[in-house]
C-alpha cells in the first residue's frame, strides 16, 4: 500500500475521500478524457480510486502511486471489481 497521503491531495475538498483499496481495480477505457490525458497511456492500466464527487473520481496508478489523475468522469472508467 502506498504511503502517499491522498486525502491531502484531493483538489476538491467537497468530494468524498475513499480509503484506497489496492485490490479494487479500475481501468481507463478512453484516454481522451482531457487534452493532456494521453500521457497516462504509458502506465499500466490499473488504477485505484481515492475520491469521488459530482460524477467524477480521483485515481492513482497501482504500479506508480505518484501518478495521479485528479479528475476523471465516470464514463471514462471501468470498475473491474475486487482482484484476488
Amino acid at each position: 500500500m502506498s504511503q502517499i497521503d491522498y486525502k491531502n491531495l484531493m483538489i476538491d475538498k467537497k468530494w468524498d475521500y475513499i480509503k484506497p483499496n489496492e485490490k479494487d481495480i479500475y481501468f481507463i477505457r478512453d484516454f481522451t478524457f482531457d487534452d493532456d490525458s494521453q500521457k497516462y497511456e504509458q502506465y499500466c492500466n490499473r488504477w485505484i480510486k481515492f475520491a469521488k464527487g459530482s460524477g467524477h473520481i480521483s485515481l492513482y496508478n497501482l504500479n506508480n502511486p505518484d501518478v495521479i489523475i485528479h479528475k476523471i468522469h465516470n464514463v471514462y472508467i471501468i470498475h473491474t471489481g475486487i482482484a484476488d
